[in-house]
């Protein structure tokens, strides 16, 4: 009985692993691409299972890569080649980045539960709380 429990969610599982066109994204998902990544186009999108909660990869044919909740709000953004759109990036981290580091971009930024974690284009990791929107680490 409980190999059966096991196989079954093993293939409900795998069933959440694949390749899904752009209009299964959930709306907010779509609304964020077109509002901010209107000039790039989905070259992928993956639908995941990931600790027990389905989440969306786009894969943009600029090479950002973007991940999303499975309620289609954004949960990271990596711009490798270019930089995240400043709207995407909150006004206390964009402020603090501005008196900071002068000339540097977010290339990569993460929300979390508690915090945010940006990656500048210099190579620098910041980390902000989500709530007060101060410094909480810094690496180099």
């Amino acid at each position: 009985m409980i190999a059966v429990g096991i196989l079954l969610f093993g293939a409900w599982m795998i069933d959440y692993d694949r390749p899904v066109s752009a209009n299964q994204l959930p709306a907010p998902a779509r609304e964020f691409l077109t509002a901010h990544y209107a000039d790039s186009r989905p070259a992928l999108v993956k639908k995941e299972f990931e600790h027990l909660r389905v989440t969306y990869k786009v894969i943009l044919t600029d090479a950002t890569k973007l991940e999303f909740h499975g309620n289609g709000s954004w949960k990271a953004i990596e711009s490798k080649l270019g930089t995240v759109p400043s709207e995407i990036v909150p006004q206390p981290i964009r402020n603090y980045i501005t008196e900071n580091f002068p000339g540097c971009s977010v290339s990569e930024i993460k929300h979390g539960r508690r915090s945010y974690e940006v990656e500048l284009n210099n190579g620098i990791d910041l980390t902000f709380d989500n709530r007060d929107f101060f410094l909480t680490d810094y690496d180099d």
